[in-house]
């Protein structure tokens, strides 16, 4: 396919430049945009990860750390469910996930859940990102399946995020990444790939509450000011001094990494994918991507790399920002899942395939 230079953003930008990818490649119509993306229509990878990593209980499975379970991977199988119109899963899913993590008295649920412990909730926190992606699947199943208790769940748990996660430092409103064990006299910590800006988008519509509004505003400018190392790229965990001073967290590797990589796709998704925003990920990809690699992570205090291949989520990411950015397509479909793929490499999969599926959605075209 021949290259193409479109420099706009967000769900247009992404829209525009595969419209453009099939006039280039000598014709088509934009029905088969989700063939070019190997998006299946027989929701084949969806049945693959259930047969993966969904137990019959609804309990969701990290398979690269023992089986355990987390507010993640429960909140990603109900938006994996409601995406592929699967009601009888996301039933099973949400129903373990309430009745096994949700904390006595309010809408947040604790983090992890550890099998074959006495105590299988060793840790009673929260982790601020499941408890959106928990209430954004509940959003979109309430609209999809025309439900009124999932709606009502998902802005109860919108409610108790702003109530009890959100807190200012350093002139910001910034969201904590779990209740407990983020906030000193000294520093605030972060993890940006914790503001999923798509699901802020729909939770701002069924909780209009003010400080959501400042939650993305701040969150966006704290992604533009967090920019360290060779590369000029986010760390996984960002620290925020009282004076407004920030840097990567001293107690954890200033890397971008796992968490980290998920920053861009969010932005995309969310129609906020500006080539300001994108372009240094971008430009990280890019140089690798000359060497024929794509390394897991990138240290932010020197120059090395991980020594081992990205996974094949990790590379959905990066194929949906050089697309977003207007870098042409190289002819590479976006992953499907394999056998070599963990549960967190098939989710950043899905996750990938469900963001391109939404922004054609979006733009009048058939997806998902």
């Amino acid at each position: 396919m021949n290259g193409i230079r479109l420099y706009r953003t967000g769900a247009l930008a992404l829209f525009v430049a595969l419209v453009a990818l099939i006039a280039s490649s000598g014709g088509g119509t934009t029905a088969e945009l989700p063939r070019i993306l190997s998006i299946s229509p027989d929701a084949q990878e969806w049945t693959t990860f259930k047969a993966r990593f969904v137990r019959p209980d609804g309990r969701v499975v990290d398979t690269y750390n023992g089986d355990v379970s987390h507010t993640e991977s429960q909140g990603f199988g109900m938006l994996f469910a409601a995406a592929f119109d699967d009601r009888e899963t996301f039933e099973r899913i949400w129903t373990w996930t309430d009745a096994n993590l949700r904390w006595e008295g309010t809408w947040l649920h604790a983090w992890r859940y550890v099998p074959g412990n006495a105590t299988p909730v060793p840790d009673a926190n929260n982790a601020t990102d499941g408890d959106l992606f928990i209430a954004w699947a509940l959003a979109r199943a309430a609209q999809r399946w025309h439900e009124p208790l999932y709606a009502e769940a998902a802005r109860r748990i919108a409610r108790d995020v702003r109530r009890l996660l959100v807190t200012e430092v350093g002139g910001r409103v910034v969201l904590l990444p779990g209740f407990n064990g983020f906030e000193t006299g000294e520093r605030v910590t972060v993890n940006l790939s914790y503001y999923v800006f798509p699901a802020i988008e729909a939770i701002i519509g069924i909780d209009p509450a003010p400080v959501w509004s400042s939650v993305r505003r701040d969150g966006l400018e704290l992604i533009e000011d967090a920019r360290f190392g060779h590369w000029g790229l986010s760390p996984d965990w960002l620290q925020i001094a009282p004076t407004g001073e920030i840097r990567p967290a001293a107690d954890r590797p200033a890397r971008f990494g796992y968490d980290a990589v998920r920053i861009p796709l969010y932005l995309v998704w969310a129609g906020l994918g500006t080539p300001e925003r994108l372009r240094l990920y971008r430009g990280f990809w890019q140089e690798h991507w000359q060497e024929k690699r794509q390394p897991g992570w990138a240290s932010l205090d020197g120059r090395s790399v991980a020594p081992y291949e990205a996974s094949n989520g990790l590379r959905s990411i990066g194929l949906i920002v050089d697309v977003a950015m207007g870098g042409g397509w190289s002819g590479e479909a976006l992953p499907g899942i394999t056998a070599q793929d963990d549960y967190y490499s098939a989710s950043l999969i899905l996750l990938s395939r469900i963001a391109v599926a939404d922004l054609l959605r979006q733009s009048g075209t058939r997806g998902l």
